[in-house]
């Protein structure tokens, strides 16, 4: 996992961010969530209203970012792949409307 602008877990640990599905340089889907620590591991807990019913493992691969626009929708942002299995899960959970687009 990659950490940018000097993010550290702690920040972004039972705090909503946005999760943000991007490869390469387009982003797919946006979807506001909220990440806990279980065991040692970052989760995402895709839908905050219904207490981690949903939740996936943050990929190793995932990137994390402070925010640095003006009025952001979150403070904090996590990037993962569609392809991970984070991004598939999140995918399925919005085309079944589980979730909707931010």
């Amino acid at each position: 996992m990659q950490f940018l602008h000097k993010t550290t877990i702690e920040e972004i640990t039972d705090k909503e961010v946005g999760v943000i599905l991007r490869s390469n340089a387009e982003t797919v889907d946006t979807i506001a969530a909220r990440i806990f620590l279980k065991n040692g591991q970052l989760f995402i807990d895709c839908v905050p209203a219904l207490r981690r019913k949903y939740v996936v493992m943050v990929p190793d691969d995932a990137t994390v970012a402070r925010a640095h626009t003006p009025d952001p929708p979150w403070q904090y942002a996590i990037f993962v792949h569609p392809n991970s299995e984070a991004g598939r899960f999140i995918t399925s959970l919005l085309d079944s409307k589980i979730i909707l687009n931010n």
